[in-house]
């Protein structure tokens, strides 16, 4: 595996690792809050791992 590879699946798998802890820390949040700040933080972790994919 050359380093570009290396580098490139090392980064899928921080931001997948990134995604997973934010909908992690996201399910502590208020029932209330599922519609709002929740729903804004998951998506935008989405946006970053789809982004870069």
């Amino acid at each position: 595996m050359d380093s570009t590879s290396k580098f490139h699946e090392e980064l899928k798998s921080l931001i997948g690792g990134y995604a997973h802890g934010i909908y992690a820390i996201t399910r502590s949040f208020p029932k209330e809050e599922i519609y709002g700040v929740t729903s804004l933080l998951r998506c935008s972790a989405l946006s970053v791992m789809l982004n870069y994919a």
